[in-house]
C-alpha cells in the first residue's frame, strides 16, 4: 500500500541521476576512444595502458547499461503502461547482441593483438558504439523522457 502511494516523483527521481551518470561514463568512454583512434604504434607501452582502461571502462560501461540502466527503464516503462516498455523490449535484443561485440573486441585485446590488428578493430569498434549509443539514446526518449512530464507531476 506504502509503494502505491508514493508518488512518480518518488519512485523515477532517482533514474535521472541513474542516466546521468551513465552518461557521464559515456562521454569519458567516448573520449578515450577518439584517444586510441589518434594513438601511433610507435610507443606500445603507453598504447597498452590505455586500452586496457578504455576496455575496463568499456566493460563497467555496457554492465551499468545492461545492470542498472535498462532495467530501471523498463520498470519505469512498465509503471506507467503506455505500451514503450513493449517498444524498448525490441531494442534490449539488439543491445545485448550490441554487448558481444564490444566483449569480443574487450577478449581480442585482452589476447595481446599486435597494434596493426587493433587499428582495424578499433574502427569496428567504433561502428558498434555508434549503433549502440543510437539504440541506448531511443531507449531513454521512449521510457524516461516520454514521462518526464507525468513523474513532475
Amino acid at each position: 500500500m506504502l509503494v502505491k502511494s508514493q508518488t512518480a516523483s518518488e519512485r523515477f527521481g532517482g533514474v535521472s541521476n541513474i542516466i546521468d551518470s551513465w552518461l557521464q561514463e559515456r562521454q569519458q568512454l567516448v573520449k578515450i576512444y577518439c584517444q586510441l583512434t589518434g594513438l601511433q604504434p610507435a610507443q606500445p607501452r603507453p598504447i597498452w595502458e590505455s586500452i586496457q582502461r578504455f576496455c575496463q571502462l568499456l566493460v563497467d560501461y555496457a554492465s551499468k547499461g545492461h545492470f542498472e540502466v535498462y532495467e530501471q527503464l523498463m520498470l519505469e516503462g512498465q509503471d506507467f503502461q503506455d505500451g514503450s516498455d513493449e517498444i524498448a523490449g525490441v531494442l534490449i535484443p539488439k543491445l545485448e547482441q550490441n554487448t558481444q561485440h564490444l566483449m569480443d573486441f574487450h577478449d581480442f585485446v585482452n589476447e595481446k593483438c599486435n597494434l596493426h590488428e587493433l587499428a582495424d578493430k578499433v574502427v569496428g569498434l567504433g561502428e558498434h558504439l555508434e549503433a549502440r549509443f543510437e539504440m541506448e539514446d531511443q531507449m531513454i526518449e521512449i521510457l524516461h523522457n516520454a514521462h518526464r512530464d507525468l513523474v513532475k507531476s
